[in-house]
Parts: structure tokens; sequence; C-alpha cells
């Protein structure tokens, strides 16, 4: 066999089943994402500062929850912070991602992040920074929306497309579908067992 051959096998999640977000109330955005470089809160939170219509913010992740963290909220949105919930690290990310209508990650880098996955397993529609492996995740107007890193008004403007619910079912479903195609448990362990099978060496 060739050294130099070699083969990429995406990333796979568990299922997390399909989800029914709320219709009443407020369109939820989530971020799942630590406070720490290099996640991108600030251009997440000055983007929905810039939101006028009926939203809310929730941010998950280990030291979104802190007093320092909470203080910093006031500067990016000194309007709209009090419309955005810090939950600190949490256990039950399927059960909030489910209960929300979009999901975004605002980041400066990235390498895969299985966020992204486990938001289109629930059939969730993403918005993601434009950085490392969100390229191979999403179809920027098919699966997804791309945005430029730290772009605050490009930000802003994908999530008021997204107020819409039909642009929110049909990116949702077509983000579900490109899971079950490329992105689940099943289809990962398969293209592996394939690679087994295509490089195994044959017996002395």
């Amino acid at each position: 066999m060739n050294s130099n051959t070699g083969a990429v096998v995406l990333n796979g999640v568990p299922d997390l089943g399909i989800s029914s977000p709320p219709r009443d109330g407020p369109v939820k955005f989530i971020m799942p994402a630590r406070a720490a470089y290099p996640k991108d809160h600030e251009t997440l939170v000055r983007a929905f500062e810039q939101l006028d219509d009926f939203t809310s913010l929730s941010l998950v992740g280990d030291r979104t929850d802190s007093v320092a963290f909470r203080e910093q909220l006031k500067v990016w949105a000194p309007k709209r912070h009090q419309e955005i919930v810090t939950l600190g690290l949490r256990t039950d990310i399927a059960d909030l991602l489910k209960s929300s209508h979009v999901m975004v990650l605002s980041s400066r880098s990235e390498a895969m992040p299985l966020s992204i996955l486990e938001a289109m397993s629930c059939g969730l529609p993403v918005i993601a920074s434009e950085v490392g492996g969100t390229r191979e995740q999403i179809i920027h107007g098919s699966t997804g929306l791309l945005v430029p890193a730290g772009a605050v008004w490009e930000l802003a403007q994908a999530m008021r497309d997204l107020l819409d619910e039909n642009v929110r079912f049909r990116l949702g479903a077509a983000g579900r579908l490109r899971y079950e195609q490329d992105f689940s448990v099943d289809c990962m362990s398969e293209n592996v067992l394939e690679l087994y099978r295509k490089f195994q060496m044959p017996c002395a």
C-alpha cells in the first residue's frame, strides 16, 4: 500500500431526534460554547443587540454564567442584555437545543465542531462563522448559513433571515437530511469499516 494513501472519515454524532420548536413566544437563538477563546460571544451579542424583533438568546457553556461575563454582556448589548439568558455548564444540551429555534456558533477559529452536527440532527437551522470545519458541515444557503468571522452586521442579517419560519424549516430539514447522509454514527462506522476492508493486508 502506498504510504501516501489517505482517506477522510467525517465525524458522526448520536441522533438527538428531530425537534419541534415552540411556535408561540420569541424566536430563541442558542449558542452552546464555553466563554473562552476561540469562541466569539462578543460578535454574537453585538449582532443580537441590533435585532428589533421579539427574540431571545441563550448562552450555554462553561463560565457563561460568571459575574464577569454577565457584566461584559451589558457592555456588548446595553439595550438587550436582559433578553440574554446565561445558563453556564449544562448536561441537558439536547433538551435546550430542542426548545430553541436557531443555533448560532460565532467563532474566531474551529476544528470540526460537534455542536453543529448535534443541532443538525435535531433539524435545527444553524448559523456559523465561516472558519475551519464549518465549511465542510454547512452548505451555505442550503443546510444553514455561514458568515465571516467577526462580522457583526452580516451575523445580525443572518439572524434576521431566520426569523422567517419557512426559512427555518427549509434549512433545518435540509440540515437534518445531510446529517442522516453524512454525519450520523452509522455513516461514520460504515466508512471506517469500508476503509478496513479496502486496506486490510492479505494474510501471509
